[in-house]
């Protein structure tokens, strides 16, 4: 009797400690996917991710960490659902705050992105990520000593964040420290050799700095490490299109749109390649097919302007540049191209203007210096051509204001123009105030001298 009562509760016992070591299984199995779900990216966090929620939909940790692994994949619709819901679960979640921005910078909504890292900073202020984030924004902005100090404090909070030091050379390369930039450029890729990042954006330092050899060496690693990354054939394309090898640039164009055919910028360029090769035809159309893809791409209409001057046809020229400085006012290129094809155009006044506009923008920017001295000589060309003509040049049937773009000269509403000079009053104003400018700039000039040296 004793041995059967020994014999029911050995089996008792069996049946009572199965179920635990099942569920220490269990709870391995979820840890190890929880491991996976924050280690790993792509489809395999997601799988991770899935799995974990799958036990506990609740776990604001997985969904954040499956909405950083969909941003990866470009899907933001559903990256912004697991992140949304993230923080419904935990409202305190800095890192998801973080993670929402991406989403919104993905989207290009810079507003809300900044208000979502300034909401992470304010939760977590020692939290590196959405510091160097917002320091992107604000270079993106042009805000460049503002995104200094947030990449400083973010590299300070983490040294070892190499998209930090990634982010701050490229604020470096704007400001055109080009020095600087590729310094951060190599720490970041010493903290991480497979960043093609990086490498692409030394590539441009280097490019910038006028050493194509060098800059293409970047861009060949950047193809190796990543080789569907269609920014770094267009940027290659670009160094080779600078060196004069115009076949192996189209080339690497070519391999841009195979890769992205929605990749304006690598039409624009190639189009630009075109013109340089004399094949006009071409050229236009991959500008037409730049502006098709991005109607509001002023580089693109000023690409297409700078062939129709190639070509000498100088009204679409202008009516294409009308159409950049409408899209984008700041770009100080823009005004002095239009000021040059007015000039042949006869129209010198107007050229003037334009090219005073351009030194405006330039203005104070010591490392654009021989830019601003051959404006400010074509601007003393410009006043003596305009003094030997008593008569204000006009452009034969140009469109007046009122007149809405179309066609191959430029497209969209009404441009933003410069005021034009209609009467002789006009002219003697301007007369006056060029003097007064030439004289300012002249001593700008001198400064910018003193400053460089």
């Amino acid at each position: 009797m004793k041995r059967l009562v020994a014999l029911l509760f050995l089996q008792v016992s069996f049946v009572s400690l199965a179920p635990t070591a099942s569920v220490a299984q269990s709870a391995s199995a979820l840890l190890l996917m929880m491991e996976r779900c924050e280690r790993e990216t792509g489809d395999v966090a997601i799988e991770a991710c899935t799995r974990v929620l799958r036990e506990n939909p609740r776990n604001s940790t997985a969904l954040e960490r499956r909405a950083v692994a969909f941003i990866g994949k470009s899907e933001l619709d559903r990256a912004f659902s697991d992140v949304a819901e993230a923080l419904q679960i935990n409202p305190n979640y800095a890192r998801a705050y973080n993670t929402r921005g991406n989403v919104w910078l993905g989207r290009e909504n810079l507003d809300e992105a900044l208000r979502d890292y300034n909401t992470a900073i304010w939760i977590d202020p020692a939290y590196a990520n959405p510091r160097s984030n917002r320091g992107l924004i604000k270079s993106r902005r042009g805000d460049l000593d503002g995104a200094l100090i947030d990449l400083n404090d973010a590299i300070r909070l983490n040294p070892n964040d190499a998209l930090a030091y990634n982010n701050r050379g490229n604020a470096w390369s704007k400001k055109g420290n080009l020095d600087c930039a590729i310094a951060d450029y190599d720490t970041a890729i010493r903290l991480n050799p497979n960043d093609a990042l990086a490498y692409n954006n030394r590539g441009n330092a280097w490019s910038k700095k006028g050493d194509l050899d060098c800059a293409i060496a970047d861009y060949d690693t950047a193809i190796r490490l990543n080789p569907n990354d269609a920014l770094a054939y267009n940027n290659r394309g670009n160094a080779w299109s600078k060196k004069g090898n115009l076949d192996r640039a189209i080339a690497d164009y070519d391999t841009a749109i195979r890769l992205n055919p929605n990749y304006a910028l690598a039409y624009n360029n190639r189009g630009n390649a075109w013109s340089k090769k004399g094949n006009l035809d071409r050229a236009i159309a991959d500008c037409d097919t730049a502006i098709r893809l991005d109607p509001n791409f002023a580089l693109a209409y000023r690409a297409r302007a700078n062939i129709f001057s190639r070509h000498e046809n100088f009204r679409d020229a202008i009516l294409n540049l009308d159409r950049a400085i409408q899209l984008s006012p700041d770009e100080w290129d823009s005004f002095r191209l239009r000021g040059l094809a007015r000039e042949r155009t006869m129209d010198f006044n107007n050229a003037i203007l334009d090219l005073l506009r351009a030194l405006e923008l330039l203005n104070n920017d010591a490392s654009n210096r021989t830019t601003q001295q051959r404006l400010f000589e074509d601007l003393v060309r410009l006043r003596r051509r305009a003094t030997q003509n008593s008569e204000t040049a006009r452009i034969s049937g140009a469109p007046s204001t009122e007149t809405a773009l179309s066609g191959r000269g430029a497209q969209g509403n009404t441009p933003t123009q410069l005021p034009r000079v209609q009467s002789d009053e006009d002219f003697k104003a301007a007369q006056v105030a060029l003097e007064r400018a030439l004289s300012d700039l002249q001593q700008n000039l001198s400064r910018l001298d003193r400053i460089q040296r």
